[in-house]
């Protein structure tokens, strides 16, 4: 086995404890961290899920009762966890990017995956390449109010390898891969945050920054995220975006060897009137994908023990552990 193959071998093995269970659990995770952190909550289907947790506590409770355990614990965690259904989120770190780091945008890179993460100077994005699964584990952009008012050229046409993959020598997809696929040809960078220059947005149409996305998705609430983080890139100045498939050995292919991810993924951190805060979103990649992606948010820190990367890393450890263990609605959903 070569050098590549060997270092793509230890990552998928390394995510080889990463199952459909484990997803479901990390979901699981996240909405519970929703209730005790977030915490104002709109959505219907939510609220009953925070009493459906308050129900499951009293029920652990009355089983310790039975072990001659105080009664005054049922009442006291009743209040407790109903507190936190409707509390308004006020968790937000103050003023810590007097000077924005450089490649913030950028996840933690090991040594084992170092040589395949790739520049794209065309789109202003970088990547981290899977050369079994012909895709993007990762791809990491700064998106600004510059970039969505700039708008010179239209969206091009043509799916290319990438130049890069091919030089290297490592296996890549090619468009006729996804024909007949029942598959969409899904952009990680989105063409329409390149449009500045038909060369930058030639760059988004590299095969390394596509995967296999679902109609429902790519057309649904990818496409309407998309949009949402071009809105936050003009409100707030400059937006730091890493978006991926999560990738496991056994996943589905289609022609070539190309691996279907399960879910897709996409982190957003912003600083704003002297606040940083970060959200994530995980949609599945599945035929029929419902509601809108603010359904579908979660912590950063969620989407981060499912893929095992470290995102936003050069932010101060203080900083990035508030941002990313909770999210602010206000912040980013807020009229």
């Amino acid at each position: 086995m070569g050098k590549s193959g060997g270092k793509c071998e230890r990552r998928r093995l390394r995510r080889g404890r990463i199952a459909g269970m484990m997803l479901f659990v990390c979901l699981v995770v996240a909405c519970v961290l929703y209730y005790e952190h977030c915490c104002r909550i709109d959505n219907q289907e939510l609220i009953a899920r925070g009493k459906a947790k308050i129900t499951a506590v009293k029920d652990d409770i009355v089983t310790a009762l039975s072990h001659g355990e105080s009664g005054n614990r049922i009442s006291d965690a009743s209040e407790e966890l109903e507190s936190v259904i409707g509390r308004k989120n006020e968790i937000y770190v103050e003023t810590v990017l007097s000077e924005e780091p450089s490649g913030l945008e950028l996840p933690r890179i090991d040594k084992d995956d170092a040589d395949f993460v790739i520049v794209n100077e065309e789109g202003r994005y970088t990547l981290l390449y899977d050369t079994l699964y012909k895709q993007a584990e990762w791809v990491a952009y700064v998106l600004t109010a510059e970039d969505v008012a700039t708008v010179n050229v239209s969206r091009s046409s043509g799916f290319v390898i990438d130049p890069e993959v091919k030089k290297r020598g490592y296996s890549y997809a090619v468009t006729s891969d996804y024909t007949n696929s029942g598959y969409d040809r899904g952009h990680l960078c989105p063409s329409a945050d390149r449009r500045g220059s038909i060369e930058e947005n030639k760059g988004t149409f590299y095969m390394s920054n596509i995967s296999p996305q679902t109609p429902a998705l790519n057309r649904g609430v990818w496409k309407s995220l998309e949009e949402q983080v071009r809105y936050w890139a003009s409100q707030f100045g400059t937006v730091y975006v890493v978006a991926g498939g999560v990738l496991y050995p056994g996943v589905d292919t289609i022609t070539g060897g190309v691996g279907v991810p399960e879910y897709f993924y996409k982190a957003v951190l912003a600083q704003y009137d002297g606040y940083v805060d970060a959200v994530a979103f995980l949609f599945p990649n599945t035929a029929e994908v419902d509601g809108t992606f603010r359904d579908y948010a979660v912590t950063v820190d969620s989407i981060e023990t499912i893929t095992e990367y470290d995102f936003f890393c050069t932010l101060s450890d203080s900083v990035e552990n508030i941002a990313e263990s909770t999210y602010s609605v206000d912040f980013w959903f807020g009229e």
